[in-house]
């Protein structure tokens, strides 16, 4: 058998082998499409913004609507911002004592905080809209430690994640704006404290960024297609106008390296260009 004939027919095995591991995958693909449809928002966040004051905790959370509809059980009317703002104000109690039986607050070894609510709001971002539902806390003495149970939505949605932001700490009198994460809870890690002697770190460290992009990349099903499309070239080289198989591990090694490389650089000009 001629070495071309032999090329030829070690590619037709290896189209082969990929028509059916690309079957396989539109399955898995497929399957993964539908649990996150059924999930209701697999990938969703809620916020808790808080002020520790000297004599009152206060702040609001804020809850994504396809939690609200997909989860609570309320009817989120489409349209303007004040029927939508109507319809929060009417299920409000529902959502109150939702958020009574699954979140708490208190000081270390103390009794939770019974939260007192207050208004209901719309915060709309044009594609997204949060339910705000501001509560507050007297209290005699700011306690140096603050623990939380964050319970909140995680039924059927294991991925779903809630970030916590300090406003304001009068223990140091630090300021700080909206996007200003201390604490990022999930249904693995629901008990967290906060200690508010300390100046409170922001979540932007080296190692919470790599949990994050790496989060992020497993839960996009558009992350994981991308790079399979984009490394399904490094086995193959183009010879006398057919594909064929690459001879060495070594060769198809050095082309992931090259493509990964290229990507990299690649994204970090589009992320630069986009921050910029």
């Amino acid at each position: 058998m001629s070495k071309k004939r032999q090329g030829r027919t070690h590619f037709s095995d290896c189209a082969g082998a990929f028509r059916g591991c690309l079957q396989i995958f539109v399955l898995w693909a497929s399957a993964t499409f539908c649990v996150q449809d059924a999930a209701a928002h697999a990938s969703g966040e809620n916020y808790v913004f808080v002020s520790f004051n000297a004599d009152s905790i206060s702040g609001h959370f804020e809850i994504h609507e396809d939690d609200l509809e997909g989860k609570l059980g309320i009817d989120m009317p489409p349209g303007e911002a004040e029927a939508v703002a109507a319809e929060l104000a009417k299920s409000a109690h529902q959502v109150h004592a939702y958020i009574n039986e699954h979140f708490k607050m208190s000081p270390v070894g103390g009794d939770a905080y019974a939260l007192t609510f207050g208004e209901t709001k719309v915060f709309d971002l044009e594609v997204k809209r949060f339910g705000q539902y501001h509560f507050s806390v007297p209290v005699k003495t700011l306690p140096d430690v603050v623990e939380f149970d964050h319970q909140m939505l995680y039924e059927n949605d294991p991925l779903h994640r809630a970030v916590l932001a300090v406003l304001y700490n009068d223990k140091t009198e630090q300021t700080d704006g909206a996007d200003f994460g201390a604490l990022i809870f999930s249904s693995n890690t629901p008990v967290q404290q906060l200690d508010l002697t300390k100046t409170i770190e922001g979540l932007l460290r080296p190692m919470d960024f790599l949990r994050q992009s790496l989060r992020h990349i497993w839960i996009g099903i558009d992350h994981i297609l991308f790079l399979i499309v984009v490394l399904l070239p490094v086995v193959l080289k183009r010879e006398d106008g057919n594909w064929l198989p690459i001879p060495t591990y070594s060769k198809a090694g050095w082309n992931t390296l090259m493509i990964v490389t290229i990507f990299t650089i690649a994204y970090s000009i589009t992320l630069s260009v986009a921050v910029l």
